[in-house]
């Protein structure tokens, strides 16, 4: 009896050993968990055939999101920190969006055009004279305002297309006859005659 005790406690061992070591059962590491990227562009999706091709110089974005594309310089980053806006930082975005040259921010108009968009902006600084322009962008008309203030001189040109407001802010504030100001220009230029609305999902 004694032995049949003993035999029997062998083979449970045996069984419990086994199983410690099925690989079913064994631990699996959770995955790490890797924050996101704040250096990527938007996700391109779907047919390009509205969207302006890259030229020489030129790098293309498209934002199916908030409904547009453009061009912009080579030498700029795309920083996306949030949903709705993007920013284009020189070289690589060390500090996000902090030494942004553009930043577009996309939000609800709520009703208003871009002319009143630009007076209550212009309204918060009654002790200042800040000029005022038009001009049209992808078929609609824009409100400009130069010299803004802000942490630099600013230009902001805003845009309102199917009841959201676009708001580009570019950085001015380099001193006149710069080559920084000179990029500067052909940044505007460039990002402003190549702007487009894609058409609305």
């Amino acid at each position: 009896m004694r032995r049949l005790h003993i035999t029997f406690g062998i083979l449970v061992l045996a069984a419990l050993s086994a199983c410690a070591q099925s690989p079913t059962d064994a631990p699996t590491a959770a995955p790490s968990s890797t924050p996101p990227a704040i250096s990527v562009p938007p996700t391109v999706s779907g047919s390009a055939e509205e969207c302006p091709s890259a030229t020489p110089g030129t790098l293309a974005l498209r934002n199916d999101d908030d409904a547009y594309c453009l061009l912009y310089l080579e030498g700029y980053t795309v920083v996306v920190p949030f949903a709705g806006e993007i920013c284009l930082v020189p070289g690589e975005p060390g500090l996000a969006c902090h030494n942004m040259h553009v930043m577009i921010e996309v939000s609800g108009a709520e009703g208003r055009s871009a002319g009143q968009v630009a007076d209550a902006l212009v309204a918060e600084f009654t002790e200042l004279t800040i000029p005022r322009s038009t001009l049209t962008i992808a078929g609609e008309e824009v409100a400009v305002l130069d010299n803004y203030p802000g942490v630099d001189i600013l230009r902001l040109v805003l845009i309102v297309h199917d009841d959201r407001l676009y708001r580009l802010t570019f950085m001015r504030g380099f001193e006149a006859g710069s080559e920084d100001m000179a990029r500067a220009d052909v940044l505007y230029t460039t990002l402003i005659d190549s702007f487009t609305f894609l058409p609305a999902e």
